[in-house]
Parts: C-alpha cells; structure tokens; sequence
C-alpha cells in the first residue's frame, strides 16, 4: 500500500505529447494495410464490427475498411470447371469469384485505413472510447521509415453502435455494365462487354469503358482544371502492333474477381487477355492515390509496353522522370528525351499533375527494363487504339524476350509490375517525383500490441496534516495514480493522533470538482472500480471525533467551574 498525501490533478482528457524525436506521419495520400494474421485478437469478427479511432485530445472515429480474400480457382473465376491453378483474391458475392467462405475477419484477409488519420498516443486516463467493447482495443504504431515520424491508430470491436465508415467515403467507385448485372450478363467466354464505369474523389476521376480499356482522367487537385488527359492506357507488345492491345485483350475471353466500393478505398480485379487467360490486374482506387498492380501469365512473349497515351488536352503539361529533370513540353511535337530503366514519371502543368512510380517483381533473367516517350501529334506508327496521336505517350517497357509465365505450363517464372498514380495539384516538382517514388518503395511499417486502457484517479486531502490516504493496489506513482481500466482500488483513510476522519466526496465524472453532484460517504475505508476516471476527496478534521462546537461547549462550561470555586474562595 501506499500513503498519499494531498495534491492535485489537472488531467481531463489531454494526451500525453509525443516525444521530442518523434513527428506527426506525412504520408497525406499512403494506406495501411494489414492482414488478418497481423491482428489476431480481432480475428473472428464480423467486418462490420471493427472499427477505428485516432487520439487527438480525445477520441476521433476514422475510417477502416476490411476486404475479405480467399484461395480461388481460375477456372472457377470463369464460370467453370476448376483447371487446379489457384490464387489468392478479393472475394466477391457479386462474381462468379464469389463469397469468402468464412464471413468473418480472418487471416487472409486485409484491413485498411490511411496512413492521414493517424494521430497522437493517448496519454494517462484517456480511457477507450464510447461504443466500443471494454477490453478490446488494439494499438497500431505507424512508422515512415523514411523520416521516422510516427502515428497511432486503435482498432476496437463495436459494441454495435458504431459503424466501420465513421461516416466518411474517401472515393467512390462504380460498376456500369451496359447489358446488366455481371451475373448472368457477363460474356466470359468472349468479349466485348461495353462498360460505364468510374471511380470518384475530391481528387481524381478515371473512367472505363471495358474491362482493360481506360480511356479517362481528370484530376481536381489543388485547383486543377479537371480537363480529362487521358487518352489510353495502352497495353501492346511494342508501338504500331496491333496484334495485342487492350482492346483485344477486352475482346476476348475474360472475367471479373471483384468490384468493390468501400469507404477508404475501391477495388477493381479483373484477367483474361488473349492467350493470356489467367493474365490479372487490380486497380485499388484511394482518395488521391491509385495503385495498379499486373500480373503476366502467359505463354513467351517477345515484350511487353505499360503506356500512358496522354490526350489533346493534355498539351501545354510538363513531362518529367527520373533520367530527364529538365522536362518537355508535352505539345505534339518531337523531343529527344533520354531512355533507360526509370523509376518514375509526372506531367504536371494547370490541368493538375499525375506522379507516378514504377516498380517490377520477377524471378526470370534478364529482370531489366526500359521506358518509352513519344510527343508527336502526326505519329509514323499505327494507332492501334484510342486516337490518332501521340501526347507524351510514355511508360515503362520490358523490351526484351519473356520467357512463359503461365502457371499452367513448367517451367514458369513471374512477372509483375506495380504502376502507382498520386494525383495532384499543378506545379508538382522533381523532388515531389522522387519523395512519391520513395514513398512507394518505402511502405510504412507497423508495430501492433494490445490497447490497454488506463484510469487516472484524482485523489485530493483536505487537512492533509491531519491524516493520509492508503492506497491499495500500489500505484506507479503516488502523486499521479493511473490503473488499467477494471482495476478495483481501496482506499483506507488513516487519521493522526488526536484527528479524525470526516468523509469522502466522490465526484460525477460529467460534473468534475462540483459537490453538488457528489456522492458522499463517512466510513474509514473506500472501494472503487476504476471503470473510468475517478475523482476522489479525502476530508480529515481536528479532534478525535467530537464536533468542534461540542468541544467549545465544554471548553466554556469548564471555564465557568472554575470560576464559580474561585468566587467561593475569597467569600
């Protein structure tokens, strides 16, 4: 037990500021994703239980989001009989990938929120926060390894009050198919099947017209234009054969594993290009960052382009990467622009600007590649989609043989290649382009823990040199006793010689420091559950126990015998 003596407390629900080394994460347009197995403790949660918080000065209800994963076959995915070549994919109800069998959160599955709405470590007494289960909070510690700032976010399960969004939709993402629902509609077997789909934010909006064909891009950063500068994305072997492009590859036989909007991002997964059946791409659409990842699976190949043929309105934009700083003006005109193995891009100009990093994934030799740039508004080759020009038509470009990387044929080997799109606003620089490339290949780390809350109990004595307060269990520090919330605490007044104890005052938590809204209590001991924190007042008072008026009282009656033997005396 400890013996505390009289101080006070000043801690209503401020949190504890970071540390001098540590800052607040800048990562503005960076997820967070976890897998299930990295938060076992809410494994078995229905998703739309779990929710999130940041701490900033008090509790803040942020948005997460969790995509339910499962092994599927491909052939499954296509609406028929297994061929035994599986993957691991966002499940879907709504394709023929379909459901999760296992409906709740677990281990294979994600959970997401963004990296901007991390906030501070809750400090002393800062409690959990309203409408979640007691006892089930989870801290995530989020990391940039590039500058060691740090932010904290807390999961919890919903006491069924709350829901996972907080009421926000950072983009949203629609699915048109022209002839209907994907099911029964969806021609797998054989395109082309006309699409109107798009997805929104405050930031971009890109639109498809087929399953590969992207044929739209505006961006509304920071005072941008909003004109659309995209004519395609192109997919070819290499620039005037048309023999393979993204039309097609949407022509032919293909199917959908997911589409899916959420509240912090939207997933958009999809295969089949030509006598690449199994060849897979997945859009995941953020608030102002777009991530496309593609996976080769096919036969040898003798290359492979990644382009971004830019549109009319595009012109007057500035293209830069990372082997050209100078930049060219994307005008329809010729330039000589130095080429290489890149790592990133950006046009920039009053139409807003698109940063984007490259990133490739492969076990097969050569692993080089290369990039492509073409400003030419008459081009010599063949335009094989979109229109006829050819606006800082640009991208990356594996330009040698590639051996077969279909997993239904051995030997195989991978490929894939990560295409990461920041949307911003006009006159983003070289440095921007290289922080986003670093950005990207530079993911946040995360250490994860259990979320312990904490209690802080108030303890005041009033007279204090007349008597202490033993508190049981013993706290860390005796001036500022903080418990994990639940703790039971007993406190035992103890009076001086010739003092004793007059009473507690135990506060209302909504009317702090006001006896009004007290509860009182005379016994010597006290016992509280620290559910919350608690506010506490110990009185102690002179003499052992009888009232001071009383004491008077006798005082002046002794004084009055005394002198009545006086008077008698001298009679």
């Amino acid at each position: 037990m400890v013996r505390a003596t009289v101080r006070s407390l000043c801690i209503v629900a401020a949190a504890v500021a970071l540390p001098p080394e540590a800052r607040a994460l800048s990562r503005d347009a960076d997820p967070v994703v976890l897998a299930g197995a990295d938060v076992p403790s809410l494994v078995g949660q229905a998703p739309s239980q779990v929710v999130a918080f940041q701490y900033e000065g008090g509790w803040v209800q942020i948005p997460v989001q969790i995509d339910e994963r499962k092994i599927v076959d491909f052939g499954v995915v296509y609406d028929d009989s297994p061929i035994g070549v599986t993957t691991l994919a966002y499940a879907d109800a709504n394709t023929y990938c379909g459901a999760d069998p296992d409906p709740t959160f677990d281990a294979d599955d994600e959970l997401v929120f963004m990296a901007k709405d991390a906030g501070e470590r809750p400090g002393p007494g800062a409690g959990e926060p309203s409408g979640v289960v007691a006892g089930s909070g989870v801290e995530v510690e989020v990391t940039d390894p590039l500058d060691s700032s740090i932010g904290y976010v807390y999961l919890f399960v919903t006491d069924g009050t709350l829901s996972p969004d907080a009421g926000q939709d950072y983009v949203a993402y629609t699915f048109d198919l022209l002839r209907g629902t994907y099911i029964p509609n969806y021609k797998t077997s054989k395109g082309p099947n006309p699409e109107d789909s798009e997805a929104v934010s405050a930031y971009y909006r890109t639109h498809f017209s087929d399953r590969w064909i992207r044929d739209e891009l505006n961006v509304y950063a920071g005072g941008s234009t909003g004109v659309d500068i995209l004519d395609r994305h192109k997919n070819l072997f290499y620039v005037g054969y048309c023999g393979r492009s993204e039309d097609t590859f949407s022509n032919a036989e293909g199917a959908f594993f997911v589409n899916k909007d959420g509240p912090v991002r939207a997933l958009r997964s999809y295969m089949g290009a030509n006598s690449g059946p199994l060849t897979q791409r997945v859009h995941r659409f953020y608030e102002r960052r777009q991530d496309v990842t593609t996976h080769l699976r096919v036969h040898e190949i003798p290359s492979i382009m990644d382009l971004y043929d830019y549109s009319p309105a595009a012109a007057g934009m500035t293209y830069y990467n990372d082997l050209n700083l100078g930049g060219v003006t994307v005008d329809g005109v010729p330039d000589s622009v130095a080429t290489g193995q890149i790592t990133w891009e950006m046009v920039t100009g009053v139409q807003g600007s698109v940063l984007i990093s490259h990133e490739f994934a492969t076990d097969m030799s050569p692993d080089t590649y290369w990039s492509h740039y073409s400003d030419d508004s008459t081009p010599s080759a063949t335009q094989c989609t979109g229109d006829a020009y050819e606006y800082g038509l640009s991208g990356a470009w594996v330009n040698h043989g590639i051996p077969n990387t279909d997993p239904r044929t051995t030997p195989y080997y991978s490929l894939m290649h990560l295409r990461v799109m920041r949307y911003d606003a006009p006159g983003r620089t070289t440095a921007d382009g290289t922080l986003h490339h670093e950005q990207v290949s530079h993911p946040m780390t995360v250490a994860i823990g259990p979320y312990e809350a904490t209690c802080v109990l108030a303890l005041t004595v009033i007279n204090d040199l007349w008597g202490s307060v033993d508190i049981d269990p013993e706290p860390n520090d005796a001036n500022a006793p903080v418990y994990p919330a639940g703790t039971p605490v007993a406190l035992t007044a103890a009076p001086n010689t010739d003092r004793s104890f007059n009473r507690w005052l135990i506060f209302d938590p909504n009317y702090p420091g006001d006896a009004n809204h007290a509860r009182e209590d005379t016994n010597l001991a006290l016992s509280l559950t620290l559910d919350g924190n608690a506010e506490v007042q110990a009185a102690f008072k002179c003499g052992s126990g009888v009232e001071p008026f009383l004491g008077l009282a006798a005082l002046l009656m002794a004084v009055g015998a005394v002198a009545r033997r006086s008077t008698s005396r001298f009679v």
